[in-house]
């Protein structure tokens, strides 16, 4: 009775193996959106000339996708709080030559929790590429 309900089919149960190592074995770009493949590819070459890259950002995944380090131990900024912290990534930031950031927005964006770092990152970054809400900011 649970099965029929549930639309469960014993076919895919017995396959699971397979289907789980096919979907395990996609490429990055399955699982995103057109906008941010475009975004990725556009700016490969760019941060493939880098050993590493800052995240001004709560979107992590981007180390992953374009194979590459975080500058610091800080790539989860949103962890960071105290002006202490904020502090010791500003000191960080001097060893990091691009930071990835995406367009201001009033969902928890890192500017308005990091102020010193904002303001860091404005005196000292200018605008390499903007696409699809994505930047890449390049030092002066």
């Amino acid at each position: 009775i649970f099965t029929f309900f549930m639309n469960i089919s014993i076919h895919k149960i017995f396959k699971f193996n397979q289907r789980f190592s096919k979907f395990v074995n996609l490429e990055d770009s399955f699982f995103l959106n057109d906008n941010e493949n475009i975004f990725l590819e556009n700016n490969q070459n760019k941060i493939n000339q880098y050993d590493c890259i800052q995240l001004f950002t709560n979107e992590v995944a981007y180390l992953y996708l374009w194979r590459i380090k975080s500058c610091s131990k800080y790539y989860m900024v949103w962890s960071i709080g105290s002006e202490k912290l904020q502090k010791r990534l500003i000191n960080d930031l001097k060893e990091s030559d691009l930071i990835f950031t995406t367009k201001y927005d009033n969902l928890g964006h890192p500017i308005y929790k990091l102020s010193l770092v904002n303001l860091y990152i404005k005196n000292n970054y200018v605008n390499y590429t903007t696409q699809f809400n994505k930047m890449i900011l390049q030092k002066k």
